[in-house]
């Protein structure tokens, strides 16, 4: 496994134990503190509007509610 997908990993595992222990709100304020900031430190350099390595744009994700609307 390339070690550049662990952030990625991490993410996805914060995102799914903090949603099965908060309300939506809770959650989406959760988002915009903590995880996003990881998104722009962590995965932006690579999959932005710009690059889109790998076919994913992770700038486009700003809202918790982008999120849900588009899992994949």
């Amino acid at each position: 496994m390339n070690p550049r997908c662990f952030p990625g990993i991490i993410l996805v595992c914060a995102v799914v134990r903090i949603s099965a222990a908060e309300p939506f709100l809770e959650l989406s304020t959760t988002y915009q503190q903590r995880i996003k900031p990881l998104i722009k430190s962590y995965c932006l350099k690579c999959h932005s509007t710009k690059k889109e390595e790998g076919e994913l744009d992770m700038e486009r994700i700003g809202t918790l509610s982008e999120v849900r609307k588009n899992p994949k």
